[in-house]
């Protein structure tokens, strides 16, 4: 029979620190112990209700997810090396309503949306700004959830130093600045060479355009020597749209 230790052997990097049986497993980072959730949960109570979770990463969101009684957690990873620490950890875990999808949720076709069925609510933390396109994957999400829990970074004129770039949306343009996914093999990177960091108000107008008029600010900052500005937002779309 394989013991704890030897699964986390498995892969030779984790992010996460996991607590089991009173012993530390994983990496260093304790992000079972974020806020993020917990915060989520005081404005917005998770009880009851079915969230889309995209970039789960190793699954310490989806098990605070599952602690404040979540019906069900359908969470989509694209990276597979990811998407298997998470299933060890839906084992671990007793994750028994939380399903882990293998996909791309950046590019059309890669992911069948409608088969998703509808949610209460998407919690994107930490993937929209490795996507190329953020108006399709913002769109996409439009159409099933009708709230959303976002933190991502966003572009100034001073970061991401790549050149500014338009996508469009039917016939609403938006702008935001290239960044280079420097290294492809880190689990915390996208699944491209390129994303899109989009800027705050084109962020903002995308998110109105999207139906998502209803957004509260819960923070905002900045991260790293390099100065990255994030925001942290919840939206929530109109009623009838």
């Amino acid at each position: 029979m394989i013991t704890i230790e030897e699964v986390f052997k498995l892969f030779p990097r984790w992010e996460t620190k996991f607590l089991i049986d009173g012993k530390e497993y994983g990496g260093s980072q304790d992000l079972i112990g974020s806020n993020r959730i917990p915060r989520l949960n005081q404005i917005y109570p998770l009880a009851g209700k079915r969230v889309l979770e995209l970039g789960p990463l190793e699954g310490a969101d989806t098990i605070n997810l599952k602690k404040f009684g979540c019906r069900e957690v359908i969470a989509i990873e694209g990276r597979p090396q990811n998407y298997v620490k998470s299933c060890i950890i839906k084992n671990l875990f007793n994750l028994d309503n939380c399903h882990f999808i293998l996909g791309d949720f950046g590019y059309s076709g890669k992911l069948k949306w409608e088969a998703l069925g509808k949610f209460d609510l998407c919690v994107a933390i930490g993937v929209l700004y490795h996507v190329i396109d953020p108006a399709f994957l913002i769109k996409r999400i439009s159409e099933i959830a009708d709230n959303l829990y976002l933190w991502t970074h966003y572009a100034t004129e001073n970061y991401p130093h790549g050149p500014k770039m338009n996508i469009y949306l039917s016939d609403k343009s938006y702008v935001g600045k290239i960044y280079e996914e420097t290294d492809l093999d880190s689990p915390l990177s996208g699944l491209q060479q390129e994303s899109l960091w989009m800027f705050e108000d084109s962020l903002n107008k995308l998110l109105i355009d999207c139906g998502f008029s209803q957004m509260q600010v819960l923070e905002k900052g900045e991260m790293y020597n390099w100065k990255a500005k994030y925001v942290l937002l919840f939206a929530s779309r109109l009623p009838n749209l």
